[in-house]
């Protein structure tokens, strides 16, 4: 209870999604993440904890026991040899089996891509103009990785609003990476490499003290670009870093710099897209040290601007800014602990709190973070310009897991020291899974302020007549507290086929919602990001199918029709292929 009301005082990053996203779209981002897992499976035997742990069968203590079997004893040569580690055993082998494999030469060359071509309104297409294009390439060699991410958004003009390439050399204990890569150390407060944008960020999993990697989602202006060294010795080890880097921003009359698009696929089209009004020259260290599961870290850095930062606000001003941070970790067999201390020299500090319990059939996780009124880092987890005033972010979350129930409850909030306001969401999930029934229902109540609060509930009862066929039922409800005229419904019907060379999802949906603020959420399978959000009365009806002719290859084809105010047509293709 006293994590509960140090959790509830708080929040985590998502509270700054509270504008836009306050309904119930959370727990089916896996959907997506397995799928595509099932086109390009983790080779069991170079797998990371990180990408272990975006399998929901396998548990941080599993984790930990699967790598530390594979350091002691060397590679597996089948999946089944995972059985007997720790609480593993044959269900959990046949669950996670889809997602795995295992490659019996350590000298293969693994090579994944992803490219799709999308608009959403086939009615206007004309040209390259209104599509989305995405492509992702990675090459893995014994001693050497190369990986190549693009993306252009609908409505850009440019042929890539991102283009990020690098490549990765390591042997023994050295690991020397050139082009464009990502850092985070401690809680990520003054580096953090970005999160995958179809991967919620309140997923229960096992927090990562130190990240050393090449780029590998689409996020944009995250990436640096240059040269990092990784050293260890003993005990200890060694990074140092420093980079050149165009960043897209939004200038003042004055040609200062107002603010600056750091992530996800602008909004502002060919505004600000790929202009790179903003040279960033960055140079920093790191010297950590881990024994016996602890983990103790300095790390820090200065960068310089071309142009003045002058935003609207109190927090940062100036043309360039240095700092540091002390960071610890501490992993057990059933507890994680992460927490980092930052300073921005001459301005403000921050600090966070990161608690993972693990057990068989209950995890806890407990986040905290508070950031001062001038604190800014543009590389961290926080990027904000107009930050006036302190506050505490905070998010906690548990699951339990009983027989053939799952439930999950879910808190975070954010408190402003100044005006006293703390949005907040509350969510419970209770799930039931049988071998012919599911059953799920999801509660969750939203604060924006006293008088802006909602409520929202999801019911989705799935019935699998036959392993590879299942039909779905869903049933969303939202309203507004105080005004019940403020009310969005939905109701869905949806059916899939899982086969092992080919999967179809179709769904059609009925949506009748009055106001904005009760918008309803859906996750739509087939391309990573793919969440609608319905307003006003309507039909929206869609067709995903996955074709999969051989163990390398992988169609992806996706067409939906939307029927409000007017006939909308979306329609998307992608190609992977895996040797």
């Amino acid at each position: 209870m006293l994590l509960l009301a140090l959790a509830l005082l708080a929040a985590g990053p998502e509270a700054q999604l509270f504008e836009d996203d306050v309904t119930l779209p959370r727990d089916y981002t896996w959907t997506e993440l397995l799928n595509q897992l099932r086109d390009n499976p983790l080779d069991l035997n170079r797998a990371t904890a990180t990408e272990l742990l975006q399998l929901p069968w396998l548990t941080p203590a599993m984790v930990r026991e699967v790598v530390a079997r594979r350091s002691q004893k060397g590679r597996f040569r089948n999946l089944d040899h995972l059985i007997g580690i720790g609480t593993i055993d044959s269900s959990i082998v046949e669950a996670i089996r889809p997602y795995l494999r295992v490659v019996a030469r350590r000298s293969e060359t693994r090579t994944g891509e992803m490219a799709r071509i999308a608009s959403d309104d086939l009615a206007r297409f004309h040209g390259l103009l209104n599509c989305a294009l995405a492509e992702r390439v990675r090459a893995d060699f014994p001693e050497l990785n190369l990986s190549l991410v693009s993306a252009k958004d609908v409505g850009e003009r440019n042929p890539f609003d991102l283009l990020s390439g690098g490549a990765e050399y390591h042997r023994a204990r050295t690991r020397v990476l050139a082009g464009d890569y990502e850092l985070q150390f401690g809680q990520g407060l003054v580096l953090s490499r970005p999160s995958s944008f179809w991967l919620s960020s309140s997923t229960l999993r096992l927090p990562s003290p130190t990240g050393i990697s090449l780029p590998g989602t689409f996020a944009e202006n995250t990436f640096l670009r240059g040269l990092v060294w990784n050293q260890g010795i003993g005990p200890i080890s060694a990074t140092i870093f420093v980079s050149r880097t165009r960043l897209d921003a939004v200038p003042n009359p004055d040609s200062s710099i107002h603010s600056i698009s750091y992530d996800g696929v602008h909004d502002d089209s060919a505004a600000n897209a790929n202009q790179a009004r903003l040279l960033e020259l960055l140079g920093g260290a790191r010297v950590a040290w881990r024994k016996q599961g602890f983990t103790a870290g300095l790390s820090g850095y200065a960068n310089r601007y071309d142009l003045t930062i002058r935003a609207d606000s109190l927090g940062f001003q100036g043309r360039g800014l240095a700092l540091v941070a002390s960071d610890i970790g501490w992993v057990q067999q059933n507890y994680s602990l992460t927490a980092e201390v930052a300073h921005t020299l001459y301005h403000g500090w921050a600090g966070g709190f990161d608690l993972f319990g693990d057990w068989q059939q209950l995890k806890t996780h407990v986040n905290l973070g508070y950031f001062a009124r001038d604190f800014y880092s543009p590389r961290s987890r926080t990027r904000s310009l107009s930050r006036t005033h302190g506050n505490l972010d905070g998010t906690f979350r548990m699951s339990y897991h009983w027989q053939d129930w799952t439930g999950v409850f879910y808190g975070t909030t954010s408190r402003d020291f100044v005006l006293d306001s703390m949005p907040a969401r509350i969510q419970l999930n209770v799930e039931n899974r049988q071998s012919r029934f599911k059953y799920s229902l999801q509660w969750q109540q939203s604060f924006k302020d006293e008088l802006l609060r909602s409520m929202g509930t999801r019911l989705d009862i799935t019935w699998l007549p036959m392993r590879s066929f299942n039909l779905g039922f869903r049933l969303d409800d939202r309203f507004q507290l105080g005004d019940p005229g403020q009310r969005g419904l939905a109701l869905s019907l949806g059916l899939g086929i899982d086969q092992p060379n080919y999967n179809l999802d179709a769904r059609v949906t009925r949506f009748m919602v009055a106001a904005s603020e009760c918008r309803i959420y859906a996750y739509e399978p087939g391309f990573p990001g793919n969440n609608r959000s319905f307003t006003g009365p309507g039909w929206r009806s869609y067709a995903a199918a996955t074709v999969r002719p051989f163990d390398w290859l992988a169609l992806n084809a996706k067409f939906g029709v939307t029927l409000d105010s007017a006939t909308t047509c979306d329609a998307g293709l992608s190609l992977s292929f895996l040797y």
